[in-house]
Formats: C-alpha cells, sequence, structure tokens
C-alpha cells in the first residue's frame, strides 16, 4: 500500500555536485551543509528538525529556485525528474492516475533546503499533488519510508442494495495495529478525497475484472474471486482499494451472478467516509 523504493542517498548526494556547479550563490561549504541534511532526512525516515535546516536557511530560497531545473529541455537536472518516475506508473497515493508530476513530501515553500533532495520528491498524480499542496506532510504517509505491518487493514465493506453494489472502505486498527498510521492513512484519505474517487474506478475495474471471468455460477464466481484475489494483491499490493475490494466481495454473501448480470447497466457506488 502506498509504498516505492526509496531513492538512492549516495545518488542524492551526486545531485550536489550538479546542483552547486549550475548555482553561483551555492559553494562547496553549502554543499557540505547540504549533504549533511540529506543524511540527517533519511536517518529520520523521511523528515528533518527545525534544528537540522537551520544552518541553511540563509540559502533557502536559492536552493528552492533550483528546482525549476529538474523541468523543461536542457535543463541539468531535468535527469533526476526521469529516474524517480521511471518504473512508477500508479500515484502511490490514490493508485488511480498514473504519477506523472513530483511532489515535495515536506512541501518546498517552507522546507526549501530540501527542494532538490530526490528523498524528499515523491512521484504523483496531478489530483493527489494539487489535494496535498502544502497541508502538513504529518497527514500523509511517505511512500519512500512508511512500513506498514503484514497484514489486511484496509478493508472494503461490500453490501446489495437493489442488485447494485455498494462499498464503505475503512481502516481496520485492529489489524494495523498502529493508532497513529491509522489516523495518517485516514487523514490522507479524507485530504485527497479518495473514497470519493475510486467510485468511477471501481465501476471500470471491476468491468475489466468480470471481462476475463468464464463461469456462469455462484460456486464459479466466487471460486474465481477467491483465486483472483491473489493476483491483485501481487500486482497492486494486499492493502490497495482493488485488493481490499475483490477481499469484500469474496465476503459478500449477496455478490451473486444475479448482480454480476446487472453490473453493466447499473453503477458500482463506493459509499463509506
Amino acid at each position: 500500500m502506498w509504498k516505492l523504493t526509496k531513492p538512492d542517498l549516495s545518488k542524492a548526494k551526486k545531485d550536489l555536485d550538479v546542483v552547486v556547479k549550475h548555482c553561483r550563490c551555492l559553494d562547496n561549504i553549502d554543499k557540505g551543509l547540504l549533504d549533511q541534511l540529506y543524511n540527517d532526512y533519511d536517518n529520520g525516515g523521511g523528515t528533518v528538525t527545525k534544528l537540522q535546516l537551520q544552518p541553511l536557511d540563509g540559502k533557502k530560497d536559492v536552493i528552492k529556485n533550483q528546482y525549476a531545473k529538474t523541468t523543461g529541455k536542457g535543463n541539468p537536472l531535468v535527469y533526476i525528474r526521469r529516474e524517480l518516475r521511471k518504473g512508477v506508473n500508479k500515484c502511490p497515493y490514490c493508485s488511480i492516475n498514473m504519477s506523472q508530476q513530483l511532489d515535495h513530501y515536506m512541501d518546498k515553500a517552507h522546507y526549501g533546503q530540501l527542494a532538490v533532495c530526490r528523498l524528499n520528491l515523491v512521484p504523483l498524480c496531478g489530483t493527489c499533488n494539487n489535494k496535498k499542496g502544502e497541508i502538513s506532510y504529518t497527514d500523509f504517509i511517505h511512500p519512500y519510508y512508511q512500513s506498514f505491518p503484514d497484514a489486511d487493514f484496509l478493508e472494503a465493506d461490500c453490501k446489495i442494495v437493489n442488485n447494485r453494489v455498494v462499498v464503505s472502505f475503512k481502516v481496520d486498527r485492529v489489524a494495523l495495529n498502529d493508532n497513529a498510521l491509522a489516523d495518517k492513512i485516514e487523514k490522507q484519505m479524507k485530504h485527497i478525497n479518495l473514497r470519493s474517487r475510486i467510485r468511477k474506478a471501481m465501476t471500470e475495474f471491476l468491468s475489466q475484472t468480470f471481462l476475463v471471468f468464464v463461469g456462469s455460477t455462484d460456486k464459479e464466481l466466487k471460486m474465481f474471486l477467491s483465486r483472483y484475489v491473489a493476483n491483485v494483491s501481487l500486482l497492486y499490493g494486499r492493502n490497495d482499494w482493488r485488493t481490499a475490494l475483490i477481499r469484500g466481495l469474496v465476503n459478500c454473501r449477496q455478490f451473486d451472478m444475479n448482480v454480476v448480470r446487472n453490473m453493466a447497466s447499473k453503477p458500482i457506488n463506493g459509499g463509506g467516509a
């Protein structure tokens, strides 16, 4: 769930050679301070303190302005954007859209010293990036550093109402066994309006799912879903909303072939708050 491979710290430090080379207002002393700050960020699991930022307070805006060099043809830091986005298909926050932008986990407006630190740059979709804005990073998962328990903690409560699938997503706090993390996940889901956004995505996903289903009985349907959940988990992760949705349908006694046959003509409802 929302987990990406952490960029290499040594590459982040090599970026500093390029940053200093292409900025007249930064020198080797600043490079050394940035090197230490990157160590602190990595050791802090994706965060730093005000005290650790303080040595570069005077250069915060200068460093922040270097982020513009990660975009545009011919700019010296464009390679950072290209390397971070490589192999990242789905946005780690919503797992709906493509990851087309870079987000500053600790926002650059307040933490400009980290503006070009690849450890602080996370590929997100435009919608999630816009909704996150400058909301405190403490309300969001860090896709590079956050650890998750080996458990199914995202639940999809599926009900059938008038032959329609109604789904409500929630965090299983018992399975998660971490109230602080549960609070963070729930805040993130609220900030990016995830429950509402996945309504359309669920319709498309289930339509594609049942294109490959070849059975005709309720028993065959349940057997298919029980097998399919492992494939979805392997592809997206055990706590992706798709995996949770299939698990929910497996456990929904009322979900049968009548619902499947009506699925093409009647929308799926993503409920819950």
